[in-house]
């Protein structure tokens, strides 16, 4: 009896608390913050000049800066599209459904670049509602490891990923 109660007990615990965990879908915690960071590979010979050509001029952006080898500048009222991921507007988390803004630094360096992007914040018309994107993701400098952050961070994830890659252009020789 007393090796069931032990069981039971030890399987309680285990279902019940929760897990924290350092990285998450390329998201980081950096100083307490959450940053998303990923590096791309590409066959671009100037990196630089088509990054700004195909991807930057798609963005609602402000405050562009380039020097060197290093581009940043603040997306602004950014909208994820959830739904093309999977999502649906009733079950998906919060911080995924309102306009984000959000700093972006390009990194270039040979035939890579890496993109970061830190300062998430929310948009949103609620008064009392979180506007960082690390209220709803992080506790105990962890990332919360639960069903609705992971599945929120993976459209995050995917979203950043369709909006930094760049994209090859098909040569239509007719």
């Amino acid at each position: 009896m007393k090796k069931i109660t032990l069981l039971l007990i030890l399987l309680t615990s285990t279902i019940y608390s929760q897990k924290y965990i350092d990285t998450l879908y390329n998201f980081r915690l950096n100083e307490n913050k959450i940053i998303w960071q990923k590096v791309f590979e590409t066959k671009e010979k100037d990196l630089q000049n088509t990054f700004r050509k195909k991807v930057i001029t798609n963005i609602k952006l402000e405050n562009l800066q380039e020097i060197d080898n290093i581009i940043s500048f603040s997306v602004i009222e950014d909208i994820i599209d959830f739904k093309k991921y999977g999502g649906k507007w009733g079950s998906t988390a919060i911080f995924v459904q309102y306009p984000n803004n959000y700093l972006v630094v390009i990194d270039f360096k040979h035939q890579k670049y890496r993109v970061t992007i830190k300062a998430i914040s929310l948009k949103s018309e609620i008064q009392y509602m979180a506007t960082d994107l690390k209220d709803y993701v992080i506790k105990k400098n962890k990332i919360k490891n639960s069903k609705t952050n992971n599945k929120g961070l993976n459209y995050y994830n995917k979203h950043f990923i369709a909006k930094f890659t760049l994209k090859n252009s098909t040569n239509s020789d007719w």
